[in-house]
């Protein structure tokens, strides 16, 4: 099994934003740049952090940027087929060990579900909501096909594993 590329957070949320939006995310460092939303004084990273859930989104149209909230969970993204899974690893003895049950075991997980994401199809990065867009550091690339996506959530919980996983579903 080949080792995943993992994203984490310096203690807030995780977003996954279009790279053609990158330039309007000014994270802990300014005031929100978002066209859609009407200025509140609050930085974006303020404004991801506002998000008290699992998952949600900000903006009102497309481009939305998916949040990632509740923990700092290392995360990853899987796809299969047209579905994209973001894995937020909680507790595991190795990634060897979370992967294996994710693959074993995602196919009897019951998705409760959580809002949609309206997006562009296109190229996306998954960063630490603190960072600036156009230099996000640690991040992961993730093609989106789709331009709408129904969100559900599951915990995926063994004797050796805590994951919790979100499924995006194009609509």
């Amino acid at each position: 099994m080949t080792s995943l590329s993992w994203v984490e957070s310096s203690g807030g949320p995780l977003i996954v934003m279009h790279r053609s939006e990158l330039r309007t995310w000014w994270g802990a460092f300014g005031p929100q740049q978002d066209r859609d939303i009407p200025s509140s004084g609050k930085t974006d990273y303020a404004r991801a952090c506002d998000i008290e859930t699992e998952i949600g989104v900000l903006g009102l149209a497309a481009p939305q940027i998916l949040v990632m909230g509740e923990e700092p969970d290392r995360t990853t993204a899987r796809i299969d087929g047209t579905t994209i899974f973001l894995l937020r690893w909680r507790a595991a003895t190795s990634e060897v060990t979370l992967m294996s049950d994710f693959e074993n075991l995602s196919a009897n997980l019951t998705f409760e579900p959580a809002g949609t994401f309206e997006t562009d199809a296109g190229e996306h990065l998954m960063f630490d909501a603190a960072n600036v867009g156009w230099q996000p550091g640690n991040s992961l690339r993730i093609d989106l096909g789709a331009t709408r996506y129904a969100i559900g959530t599951a915990l995926l919980l063994t004797d050796q594993t805590e994951l919790l996983v979100h499924r995006l579903v194009p609509t």
